[in-house]
């Protein structure tokens, strides 16, 4: 068995939680014969563990901490994943498009100051012209490195985490 000390976000006191060892060989073998896939779900099932862990039996509250983070990795592995697929099948007609039928809008006057109503225009015209295509282009070409960023990110960060709540 694996202890963990937490101290409670409401009340301040500590929580002592016990949890079985987990079967790190196994998780190790599965990563391998997933290809990595199954380090990125042991990863999310081991903070969820250690979330459901940190309730104190005093006030009911679980860690802010571990929440916050749990949040973030799902929310962050949810944006990644949209963000790779609108650029791979929703945007490239959409940029084609758009940049081709981008003109320069007939009211903006490229000689006078910039002014509020005439930088909003410029900035949609560059975006839709040298920004967007630029950018899609790039996500669409480095998108397994950016996946593969980010689940490394995951994966570090949900085996790691366990250990600074390890009893020693």
């Amino acid at each position: 068995m694996e202890e963990y000390r937490f101290t409670c976000p409401r009340c301040r006191c500590n929580i002592e939680a016990e949890a079985p060892i987990p079967a790190r060989n196994l998780h190790l073998l599965l990563g391998l014969a997933t290809l990595g896939i199954w380090l990125v779900v042991y990863s999310f099932l081991r903070l969820f563990q250690l979330y459901q862990l940190s309730l104190c039996e005093t006030c009911g509250k679980h860690s802010r901490k571990l929440l916050a983070l749990l949040l973030i990795l799902i929310l962050g592995t949810a944006e990644i994943t949209w963000l790779i697929y609108y650029f791979l099948e929703v945007a490239p007609p959409k940029i084609v498009f758009d940049a081709s039928m981008a003109e320069l809008p007939g009211n903006l006057d490229l000689n006078s100051d910039v002014s509020k109503d005439n930088a909003w225009q410029l900035f949609t015209f560059v975006w839709l012209v040298s920004i967007l295509p630029g950018v899609g282009a790039m996500i669409a070409a480095n998108w397994p490195y950016i996946l593969l960023f980010w689940f490394t990110i995951v994966v570090l960060i949900g085996l790691s985490v366990p250990s600074f709540y390890l009893r020693r």
